[in-house]
Formats: C-alpha cells, sequence, structure tokens
C-alpha cells in the first residue's frame, strides 16, 4: 500500500501517510518521551507500528484492527475461491466483514483469533467486568456513580455535566463541566468518598473549584 495523501496548498505534490504520522511521532516524542511509563510505551507502539506498515504490515494482525480483519477475510477469500468481481461472492465477503464485528463470544471471528492467541490483549476480562461497575477514581463517571450510591435518595437529578442533591429543604447543582483536570476530579472524588453525610459533602465541596450552586 502506497497510502498517498494530497498535501494542503499543494495538490501536485503526493505524500505516504506514514510519513506524515512520523512527523506526528517526531513532534510527540520531542515533548512527551519521558513523561512516564505509559507514555514512552505507546510512543514505542506508535514507532513500531509504522515501521511495520512500511515493511511488513501483516505482521500487525491482532494489534491493529483494520490489518487484522483484512487477514481474515483474504484468508476466507482465498479458501473459498472467492473473487470481488463477483457479486455473490461480495455478499458472502461481506458478511465475514460483519461477522468479525460480532460481540457474540460464541460466533465473533474476532473471539476465534483470541482463541488462538493471534490478539493483543490490553487488559484482562476481569478488569473489564470490574471497570463495568468501577470507573477510575479519577474521571467525572466516578463521582456519578458514587453520588448515586451513597446519596442515591437525596439526588433530585444526574446527567452527563451535573448533579442536584436535595440539601436541607433546598437543591444544590454541583456542575461536573469544571472537572477536567486528573487530580481536581480525584481531588473532588475522595471528598466524596470520605463524606458522611450530604450536608457534608457539599460543604467539603465548597472548597474546592466546582462551588455547588443553591437553586431556587
Amino acid at each position: 500500500f502506497q497510502w498517498l495523501v494530497e498535501v494542503e496548498g499543494n495538490p501536485n505534490r503526493l505524500v505516504p501517510a506514514v510519513d506524515v504520522q512520523r512527523m506526528y511521532l517526531d513532534r510527540a516524542q520531542k515533548r512527551c518521551a519521558g513523561q512516564d511509563a505509559e507514555t514512552d510505551w505507546v510512543l514505542e507502539v506508535w514507532e513500531q507500528t509504522l515501521d511495520a506498515l512500511e515493511s511488513d504490515y501483516n505482521s500487525l494482525v491482532g494489534s491493529i484492527d483494520w490489518v487484522t480483519k483484512k487477514y481474515l477475510i483474504d484468508s476466507f477469500r482465498e479458501a473459498e475461491g472467492l473473487s470481488w468481481d463477483n457479486a455473490d461472492d461480495v455478499t458472502w465477503l461481506q458478511s465475514q466483514d460483519l461477522e468479525y464485528h460480532n460481540v457474540d463470544r460464541e460466533s465473533g471471528l474476532y473471539y476465534l483469533l483470541e482463541a488462538e492467541g493471534q490478539t493483543l490483549r490490553l487488559v484482562a476480562d476481569a478488569e473489564i467486568a470490574d471497570a463495568m461497575s468501577t470507573p477510575p477514581s479519577d474521571t467525572r463517571a466516578y463521582f456519578r456513580g458514587r453520588s448515586l450510591e451513597k446519596y442515591g435518595p437525596l439526588v433530585k437529578s444526574i446527567n452527563w455535566d451535573r448533579v442536584v442533591f436535595h440539601v436541607n429543604g433546598k437543591q444544590e447543582a454541583v456542575d461536573l463541566k469544571g472537572m477536567i483536570d486528573a487530580e481536581h476530579v480525584e481531588t473532588c472524588n475522595a471528598i466524596l468518598d470520605r463524606s458522611e453525610t450530604v450536608e457534608q459533602f457539599i460543604t467539603d465541596l465548597r472548597s474546592t473549584e466546582l462551588q455547588p450552586v443553591a437553586l431556587a
């Protein structure tokens, strides 16, 4: 694959998409390398992926989604003697495309590869199950979930960016749009965790940037 892209403002100049990615990678490495272990891992895998795309993209089967799906469809096409030029064959091949995304572990083609050890797993099943009920402690999702868990009967309304509590006959609205910085979010979530009453929670929360607002 060439993956040639047109340079903006210069339609006659075509640049390999991998080269464009390397420009981004170079900037990211200069700005973020050494920041932490996870960031260094991302930068390393990013570079390895670009190298593989230029040399042997099939080595990315199991780690890059489109490469993995192409491998499955090509293998099926060759095994069954199918052709992209035949309408009936195309329908059959398209069904394989859909089955790759089937989330049923008994029939999904992705899980077939996983069972054969041909896919890259970033997290274990136990971690996935835990994440379904326990969001990371530095997220707004954790704040919303714990608010319902601890003070559910006192929560008047809750949505993506606001939680409204009943507090001493009044309504106190906590605006979550400001919960962006991970450290700040974790601080607010810690206040929620250690609070024993909703009144204490709202009072302590006023010491943060969230500043609950009393509603009429």
